[in-house]
């Protein structure tokens, strides 16, 4: 497992399958985005995300054993112990040797994301036509070099986090599945 230092946000490679299988809930990446930046409690979390704080303390616990999620300071509250985790990282990539001869688990899990993805878009979709213009779809075939390549992973993470940390109170939500692979011909 290899943690990366960029000019602006951390990258963490994910390589370790126990991670991606813990990032393969979408509960779980959303506590996981939760947690980045500053460190924060279940609780807080949990208040973010418009979720009660039982329904997350397993997820916190999973992402923590699996290595995501550090555990950075306890305070003594009214008889209990308060306890702050951050992300390890800023940005998280999935790196090759996380699949090692798995491919059958590789297939569950993009299966499982996409199914998820589908459902929800199906759930949208199918409702009022303001609603239907609340989904996007892009297919697009990019030729980039390995320069390129990595301009565009970086540009398009400063976007989504630009706008995932704004969250204006008015906002409405928005999930975002992305895939940029080179498949081999």
């Amino acid at each position: 497992m290899s943690v990366q230092f960029g000019s602006v946000a951390h990258t963490h490679e994910v390589t370790d399958l126990a991670q991606l299988k813990a990032l393969s809930d979408e509960l779980r990446q959303r506590i996981l985005g939760a947690f980045i930046g500053e460190p924060k409690t279940t609780k807080q979390v949990a208040i973010a995300l418009g979720e009660k704080p039982t329904k997350l303390y397993h997820h916190v616990e999973l992402l923590s054993s699996v290595g995501l999620l550090e555990l950075v300071e306890t305070r003594p509250k009214r008889g209990t112990t308060e306890k702050y985790y951050k992300a390890v990282a800023h940005r998280f990539l999935v790196g090759g040797s996380a699949f090692g001869e798995g491919a059958a688990e590789l297939d569950t899990l993009f299966s499982e994301a996409f199914r998820t993805a589908l459902e929800s878009i199906r759930r949208t979709t199918s409702g009022p036509a303001e609603e239907k213009k609340k989904a996007m779809l892009v297919k697009s075939e990019l030729c980039l070099t390995q320069d390129g390549f990595a301009r565009f992973q970086d540009e398009l993470h400063e976007l989504i986090h630009r706008f995932a940390t704004e969250k204006p109170s008015d906002g409405d939500s928005y999930h975002m599945l992305a895939v940029l692979y080179r498949p081999k011909l």
